[in-house]
């Protein structure tokens, strides 16, 4: 569970997922990520026994997610549950994800998008949708939402999907993980409000469009370079215009 200044949320949104994770009769450990946060975050998710772990070198999504995968696989787990910290995830889904596992899937992602979140605006909805229909094409399969961030991570695609993005990691691990042939499923999940604070991920739709495009533009050259310009080319331009 990564986590940034979510003082306010996170021993609510462990203990909910520690709940359900017990009655779902998983054997499990939970570990927290903490991304340079500045209030009681740490000191919290600390009194409650769970070990933290912190991001060494710049912010973000992506340096919080490569401390993740280290952290995850060093312990002896063979799937690891990604949530975030906000509570806008349901421990309830959790599952869904499971008779997933249970079918032998690698990696499991909660889809937000089958229908309109009512936390999300419908010009940001829009370009999920989008940015999803790109990532189908560069993962070759359709992927209803690749920007979730509540997801299940099998070990072996842990071990093998390496991520070099400088801004997220959510497109990258599904397009590496379907070039190295391992199994994705979607599940339908919807999601809530943050308990508290605003979301740090964007400053606008467009801001975070152009910086995913930069990451996936990296991407689509080392993977997939002749659909770079079909996939990237004209969206990439028109995002970096009005960004």
């Amino acid at each position: 569970m990564p986590a940034h200044n979510e003082e306010a949320t996170i021993e609510t949104v462990i203990s909910q997922f520690m709940a359900e994770a017990d009655g779902l009769g998983l054997s499990f450990k939970v570990q927290v990520i903490d991304d340079h946060s500045t209030d009681n975050t740490r000191h919290l998710v600390e009194q409650m026994g769970i070990p933290v772990y912190h991001v060494r070198h710049e912010t973000g999504l992506a340096s919080a997610f490569r401390t993740e995968i280290e952290a995850a696989l060093s312990s002896e787990a063979d799937y690891f549950i990604h949530v975030d910290a906000d509570g806008q995830h349901r421990a309830e889904d959790l599952s869904l994800f499971l008779s997933k596992v249970s079918e032998g899937y690698d990696l499991i992602l909660g889809n937000r998008l089958h229908v309109l979140p009512v936390n999300m605006s419908e010009l940001r909805y829009e370009g999920n949708i989008l940015l999803s229909k790109i990532i189908s094409l560069l993962a070759g399969q359709v992927i209803c939402d690749s920007q979730t961030g509540f997801r299940i991570i099998s070990r072996r695609v842990a071990e093998t999907c390496q991520i070099k993005s400088s801004y997220t990691y959510t497109q990258e691990q599904i397009v590496r993980a379907s070039h190295a042939g391992f199994r994705i499923a979607e599940v339908p999940i919807f999601i809530g409000p943050r308990l508290a604070g605003q979301s740090r991920l964007m400053r606008s739709p467009f801001h975070y469009l152009a910086r995913v495009f930069e990451d996936l533009e990296r991407l689509a050259a080392e993977l997939k370079p002749e659909l770079l310009e079909h996939c990237t080319g004209e969206h990439l331009l028109s995002s970096k215009e009005k960004a």
